[in-house]
């Protein structure tokens, strides 16, 4: 059997011969040639060769095999011409050894159709890690992903790896409860390939599907429109920004990242790359950007897109098509703005409700609220002034983000045809996560654990359960993170440096962060009923821990000396262990001093609901 290209024979002289015998076909051919209408691929069941538009198998003796069609992701499969005509989906072809002689050409004729949008549908599932296999085999267990919509059990199910260009397809073996995927074939890069999953779904139609990430666009994606009409980007910032698939995903030919095009961006090169659900959304964020420091216009250098959309909650960067995603109950000030701003709650507010502690955090100026929590209930309005501060903590955590999966130091590096997620990947050692990581990594198991439970949903045992405040507040007083929320992954740990570094340096901000008791009748509880198991205000002036915010701010940045950031940070101040929180922290903040402006004192209550950072990276790999 060999394989060979024949782009110049056309369709329509092919002899195909069909002697039909149930599921067996007889073929008097001494080629069987490919003629795939569409996007798709045939795979051979004896070898798992793939086979394209135009491909021909040269037959030189008895031949037998069948041919599975495999339609691109995001397309379904419509059934066989020709040869295979009334086969549902699997095509078994036999080719005697008497009949091999005959000159006759017999046609394997797939049809595949775009825009599949049925029940089949690829959610996620934790089944790699980043290093890839050791012995260049890969299993993935079905029970570790998410597959929803597969018809009549698993039996047709299937999954490949490919690149993201589809240039290259790798069957996987069908072992016992899981697929097995030979990596070791030189020259394959196991960092390039992505899963798809190909089955009949529960409506009897043959579709492959990539992984999806769910973002909150898909609620108004239809709305979504580029804010500058005259944008140079402007027919495709809004297309390229919905991108739920990497097979799907954008190239910077299309779209590149604002810093490949230029160094020092201004205001309006950031406003050419805003997409709105409503144009009011894009008046505010000019207002608001207008105000903030120079250094965030900087890093809008990592980011294709700005995304404002009605049902965005919370901010979230996408590393799939390298856009900030930002809600917008952060920017509306009228009430017929705050009007369209979806009220949804974070879907991650109830997380970690069954542990025994509870983490409290608070944005202050000395002895006062930095800012005020705005409702979207009722009809009081805002202005600039009153919602810029947070504002700000929100860009720089998600530009953070986009500056972390694309270091400035890099921009040179990339490739037109690269997507920003293939980017990433080539980049990823360079990354301040990676940098970090291998330079001064967390070590408090303990605390990642909590943080798995309450940032993403992991299910405590009862052991867990029973971790006390005092438990999880000392084992992270013995690591080097800011923010409880950076020990659930590495990028949070990024970050959350530079946004706790970012509003100390520009706004004058400190944070405070307990872990206490939950009280027995939390219900009824007053701010004293939570005990502090751990407390502290301002870690981000430990030692340790600017020294890690150091090493991560040259990266973002892009400069070596960022010495000005730290200049002046003061000392953290812990509070006292087993006092009631509001007393505790009424003692570390006794004396300081009222800001301008602020007349929200410290009025000895904990926050309405311990501050939760919900994960604004989507990674694609989990």
């Amino acid at each position: 059997m060999r394989i060979m290209g024949n782009r110049d024979a056309p369709a329509g002289h092919l002899q195909p011969l069909l002697l039909g015998l149930s599921l067996a076909f007889l073929l008097s051919s001494c080629r069987l040639l490919f003629v795939v209408q569409g996007d798709g691929f045939v795979v051979s069941a004896s070898s798992q060769a793939i086979y394209r538009h135009d491909a021909v198998i040269e037959v030189a003796g008895a031949f037998s095999d069948s041919f599975r069609p495999v339609p691109h992701p995001g397309h379904s499969f419509a059934g066989w011409g020709a040869l295979c005509r009334n086969q549902p989906v699997a095509c078994p072809v036999e080719i005697p050894e008497s009949l091999v002689s005959f000159d006759v050409d017999g046609a394997l004729e797939p049809r595949f159709l775009p825009g599949y949008d049925g029940p089949l549908r690829h959610t996620g599932g934790l089944f790699y890690d980043a290093d890839g296999p050791d012995n260049g085999r890969l299993t993935i267990p079905l029970g570790e992903l998410d597959i929803e919509g597969v018809g009549d059990g698993d039996a047709s199910l299937q999954l490949y790896l490919a690149t993201r260009e589809l240039d290259f397809l790798l069957a996987g073996e069908r072992i016992g409860d899981g697929f097995e995927f030979n990596l070791a074939e030189p020259g394959l890069s196991y960092n390039d390939l992505w899963l798809m999953v190909s089955a009949v779904d529960s409506e009897g139609t043959l579709a492959t599907v990539g992984l999806e990430t769910e973002t909150p666009l898909t609620a108004d994606a239809a709305s979504l429109k580029a804010f500058r009409p005259n944008s140079p980007y402007a027919d495709v910032l809004a297309d390229c920004a919905k991108v739920i698939t990497p097979f799907s995903a954008c190239e910077f030919s299309e779209l590149p990242l604002l810093g490949m095009e230029n160094s020092n961006p201004d205001l309006e090169d950031v406003m050419a790359r805003l997409v709105v659900s409503h144009d009011w959304m894009g008046v505010r964020f000019q207002q608001f950007l207008q105000r903030m420091p120079d250094d965030m216009l900087q890093m809008f250098r990592g980011v294709t897109a700005v995304v404002i959309s009605a049902n965005v909650r919370p901010s979230f960067y996408y590393p799939l098509t390298g856009a900030i995603h930002i809600d917008p109950a952060l920017v509306w000030l009228l009430n017929e703005e705050k009007a369209t701003v979806s009220k949804a709650p974070d879907f991650r507010a109830n997380f970690g409700d069954e542990l025994d502690f509870r983490y409290f955090a608070e944005y202050l100026e000395g002895a006062f609220a930095a800012f005020e929590f705005f409702s979207l209930d009722g009809d009081r309005e805002r202005t600039v002034g009153e919602a810029e501060r947070l504002f700000g903590i929100v860009m720089y955590h998600e530009l953070a983000h986009a500056n972390d999966f694309a270091p400035p130091s890099r921009m040179g590096t990339l490739s037109p045809s690269h997507s920003m997620i293939e980017a990433y990947t080539a980049n990823e050692a360079f990354s301040a996560t990676a940098v970090l990581e291998a330079v001064s990594p967390l070590r408090a198991e303990l605390v990642r654990e909590m943080a798995a439970i309450s940032f993403g949903g992991v299910e405590p045992t009862a052991n867990q359960k029973r971790i006390t405040a005092y438990e999880v507040g000392t084992a992270f007083a013995g690591d080097s993170a800011v923010d409880f929320y950076g020990h659930y992954t590495g990028f949070e740990d990024t970050a959350t440096l530079v946004d706790q570094l970012m509003s100390r340096h520009h706004f004058g901000i400190d944070y405070l962060a307990a872990f206490v008791t939950r009280p027995a009748f939390e219900s009824f509880a007053s701010c004293d009923d939570y005990r502090v198991g751990w407390g502290q205000l301002g870690r981000i002036g430990d030692p340790a821990v600017s020294a890690r915010a150091e090493l991560v701010l040259q990266v973002i940045l892009g400069r070596s000396d960022v010495s000005s950031y730290f200049a002046g940070l003061p000392s953290p101040r812990t509070l006292p262990v087993a006092e009631g929180y509001c007393t505790a922290a009424g003692r570390v903040l006794a004396g300081a001093s009222a800001p301008q402006g602020l007349r929200q004192p410290y009025m000895g209550r904990p926050p309405e609901r311990p501050v939760k950072r919900v994960p604004r990276v989507l990674r694609l790999y989990l």
